[in-house]
Order: C-alpha cells, then sequence, then structure tokens
C-alpha cells in the first residue's frame, strides 16, 4: 500500500509544480492609459504572461500582450494606451502565472 501511495505522489507533484496560477491583480484605468498591476504574492519568482484589455467610450476592445517575470513578493505593471479621440472607461486582463 505504501508502495502504491508513494507512486501516485511521485507522478502527481512533477505536473502540479507545472500548474497554471492565476495572480492578484489591480486595475486602473484612465482616459489615455489602462493599466493592470500584477502581484506575485508566493514565496518564489514567477513567470506570468496575459493579455489587458482597455474599453473604449466606443465599445471598442484595445489589448496588449505581455510576458514577465515578477520577484517574489513584488509586482509588475502591463498598460494599453489610447490614440486621438478614444479614451478608455473599463479594463479587464487575463493573466496566468507559473
Amino acid at each position: 500500500m505504501r508502495n502504491l501511495f508513494v507512486a501516485i505522489v511521485g507522478f502527481m507533484l512533477p505536473s502540479l509544480s507545472f500548474a497554471w496560477w492565476v495572480p492578484q491583480m489591480q486595475f486602473q484605468v484612465t482616459p489615455q492609459w489602462t493599466a493592470v498591476q500584477v502581484y506575485n504574492y508566493t514565496g518564489f519568482n514567477a513567470f506570468c504572461q496575459g493579455q489587458v484589455f482597455g474599453l473604449t467610450q466606443t465599445g471598442v476592445w484595445m489589448n496588449s500582450w505581455f510576458q514577465v517575470w515578477v520577484p517574489a513578493g513584488g509586482f509588475q505593471y502591463a498598460y494599453v494606451y489610447a490614440n486621438g479621440p478614444y479614451y478608455f472607461v473599463n479594463a479587464t486582463a487575463n493573466v496566468q502565472c507559473q
């Protein structure tokens, strides 16, 4: 029985150590740009990637893609910029870290 438990744990740990997780995020919306702050609350460096979306007043979604290393207990920003007469009214993001 013990060997079966060791075998199951031995197969599960490597697959769990590379799992993606959703970090804590905070948004800031201004008329000219939208930012998402990705916070790494874990005790190890994390590789994060994702997309930031900004909604303009005309209903058009603008986005940008990013990938970045976030230090343990640290944070990084990702931005989307608007041009001309358009301005942002809302923001969202899809970010995953490993």
